[in-house]
């Protein structure tokens, strides 16, 4: 299993700004932080705030900010809604003699909903508590 950048970038953003509750933070620092295109970060910036889970602000003191209580965000969940497809194995994409006999697909997805179900014991909460990864980020930034 593996996760879109995209989805990677977004869970970064949750633990960034989450390190700096009730801050509106300026999109380039977190960019600057992650060594991220800003122009990427931007996309899935404007993903995360159209699905709820960021605000943000524009001006001279506008950026980013957390819209939920980190104990409120499992990260499955986050996954899920980030990624949009979360289709490991297409029977359709081309033809296959397997087709209308096969458990693979079955048991592939069994495991893509045991993932998913694991990173949803987690919260953005229990990440934030992890002291150490913290005090990395707070040296990354400003």
């Amino acid at each position: 299993m593996q996760l879109k950048t995209y989805t990677d970038f977004g869970l970064r953003v949750l633990v960034y700004v989450g390190t700096r509750r009730g801050k509106s933070i300026p999109r380039r620092e977190i960019a600057t932080a992650y060594g991220i295109s800003p122009e990427h970060l931007r996309k899935v910036i404007h993903r995360m705030s159209t699905l709820g889970y960021v605000k943000t602000t524009q001006g001279k003191s506008g950026g980013v900010m957390l819209s939920r209580s980190p104990g409120l965000v499992r990260l499955g969940q986050f996954v899920l809604e980030m990624e949009e497809n979360m289709e490991i194995i297409d029977c359709n994409k081309q033809e296959c003699p397997l087709q209308g006999g096969c458990t693979i697909k079955s048991a592939v997805n069994a495991a893509r909903d045991a993932f998913v179900a694991t990173l949803n014991e987690y919260t953005l909460a229990m990440l934030l508590d992890d002291s150490k990864m913290v005090e990395r980020l707070r040296m990354v930034g400003p």
